[in-house]
């Protein structure tokens, strides 16, 4: 059978090991099994810098959703979305919370009312609804999660600019009100903006929303993340070149993935030529050969990234001097890189509050996930610290 590489670099593709996320991991199914045995529900957010693994790690709990049944004697009903898309208009939002053909064993008094019928078929009961609005989805999916829990799971819930912040509010709402009634899970995912965003909705349970941060790997996880899925397939990497791409990487999920990619077809091509007689080591010239083909990837994305914050003149104005600040230390109090921000911004003359002019530049960073705040901590981080190294280069440039 011909060999197809593992790795996945990009698209939120599953990586051939999900390395170095067991926390989050364990924190989701315990949520998990705490909705099957509770009366009400939880609303989680998970978020962090684009190409951590978010929208993997869903993908994973979809799935462990959706088996949950065969591990367990309670089912599981798992929905997963992207909230541009479920929130477009009022009709994609409800066609998303419960279908026109949701079917359940039993439906309760309340809910009845609201349905144009009832009809029995092998022992369950459709649902049709005269006329679905926020009112009567509510009260028909408070029904449907009493009968089976229902977990949802919304990708990119920060892109509060592509959604009608009236309809994120209503959702919000509704599910709020369904959580505290049936066990309902929410699960929302995004970029570090996503806090901000969803502040904006004035859904003021989302403060004491439970709040997961997905950063870089350690060392150790994300070398297996290399080694292991190598391994799998019978090629084997020494320690230096292993070193050497973990190094290069910064415990980068994204970066990780380029590198396995890279290195898997070196040995695959290693193999080849030896007509496979010889199972494939990779050493460090290999590594530095793989090198030159992720620089092409890492460059790409950094290009991506400062083309973003350079539109805006006031991001343009502040990012060489946060990427100086960064090239010192690697983590900064957030109120020193609000001090960084402000006398950035002052050169500009731009009138108003210019402390509220600073922190919306901030957030913007922010939510372009250039730096951000792990849940919990006083500290700043970049995005891709490789990234600070990158910006200074081009603002000497420019």
């Amino acid at each position: 059978m011909k060999k197809v590489n593992p790795f996945n670099p990009g698209f939120g593709l599953a990586p051939p090991l999900l390395a170095g996320r067991e926390d989050e991991q364990r924190r989701l199914t315990d949520k998990l099994a705490e909705l099957t045995v509770k009366p009400h529900g939880s609303a989680m957010m998970l978020y962090g810098p684009r190409g951590m693994g978010k929208t993997v790690l869903l993908g994973w709990f979809k799935d462990i959703c959706q088996h949950y049944a065969d591990e367990d004697s309670s089912e599981v009903s798992v929905i997963g979305t992207a909230a541009p898309k479920m929130l477009q208009s009022e009709e994609s939002a409800l066609d998303v919370l419960l279908p026109a053909d949701t079917v359940v064993s039993e439906i309760e008094g309340s809910a009845k009312g609201q349905v144009l019928g009832v009809a029995s078929v092998g022992g369950t009961a459709k649902i049709q609804m005269r006329q679905r609005s926020w009112g009567n989805i509510e009260k028909n999916l408070i029904a449907v999660c009493k009968q089976t829990p229902t977990v949802l799971l919304v990708d990119e819930a920060h892109a509060i600019g592509k959604i009608d912040i009236r309809l994120y509010q209503q959702f919000l709402n509704v599910a709020q009100e369904v959580m505290t009634k049936a066990p309902f899970m929410l699960l929302l995912a995004g970029t570090p903006g996503l806090p901000d965003a969803l502040a904006a909705t004035q859904a003021t349970f989302i403060t004491r929303t439970e709040a997961m941060g997905i950063g870089r790997l350690n060392l150790d996880t994300a070398a297996a993340a290399i080694r292991d899925p190598l391994q799998s397939d019978g090629y084997t990497i020494d320690d230096d070149a292993l070193s050497f791409a973990v190094e290069d990487s910064q415990c980068y999920p994204y970066f990780l993935q380029c590198w396995g990619h890279q290195l898997w077809d070196i040995a695959h091509a290693h193999e080849a030529a030896s007509g496979k007689k010889h199972s494939p080591i990779l050493s460090r010239s290999d590594a530095e050969q793989a090198a030159a083909q992720v620089e092409l990837q890492k460059t790409q994305q950094y290009e991506i990234r400062y083309k973003e914050v350079s539109k805006d003149d006031r991001l343009k104005a502040v990012i060489g001097a946060v990427a100086e600040a960064f090239g010192e230390a690697e983590a900064i109090d957030s109120g020193r890189v609000q001090a960084i921000v402000k006398r950035a911004l002052q050169p500009l003359a731009i009138p108003g509050d210019q402390s509220a002019v600073s922190s919306e530049t901030l957030d913007r960073l922010r939510h372009l996930d250039y730096v951000w705040q792990p849940p919990g901590h006083s500290t700043m981080v970049p995005g891709i610290p490789s990234m600070m190294d990158y910006t200074r280069f081009k603002v000497q440039q420019e």
